[in-house]
């Protein structure tokens, strides 16, 4: 075999075993983190769970998921947990005093960069009686 011949075939496994190392690469960047823990409380209400999510290949969104429950505790009344994503809202169903504690679960998508989502336990007669504001990443 030719030095050139040889040169040839150890270039060309050299380049097939990068291409298949950045194509294996990949979905791992784009894999989901930890899950991260939140909780959030209001007028002796509490709201507890967990946020997932998985970045985009690019970096520029994140796919995050939601999973939390509701207890009354000490408070009377009704109460939801609701989630800003960037100027969009989501509520969760409401929990009420005496009732068994509710879990919910949602997914949204949000760009990375700017406002972080957050979370917060509200009367359940709006959004304006809320408890304070926890980020979810």
């Amino acid at each position: 075999m030719s030095l050139s011949r040889h040169f040839r075939r150890v270039l060309t496994a050299a380049v097939v075993m990068t291409a298949t190392a950045v194509t294996t690469a990949a979905p791992a960047f784009a894999a989901a983190v930890i899950p991260l823990s939140w909780t959030a409380s209001y007028a002796g209400a509490q709201a507890g769970g967990t946020a997932t999510y998985t970045q985009d290949p690019f970096g520029i969104t994140r796919t995050t998921t939601v999973k939390g429950v509701i207890k009354t505790g000490s408070g009377s009344g009704c109460f939801h947990a609701v989630i800003d994503a960037q100027g969009t809202s989501w509520t969760s169903p409401a929990t009420c005093s005496g009732e068994t504690a509710q879990s919910f679960l949602t997914t949204f998508q949000a760009v990375s960069i700017g406002r972080v989502p957050t979370v917060r336990l509200c009367s359940a007669a709006g959004t304006s009686a809320c408890g304070t504001a926890v980020p979810l990443w």
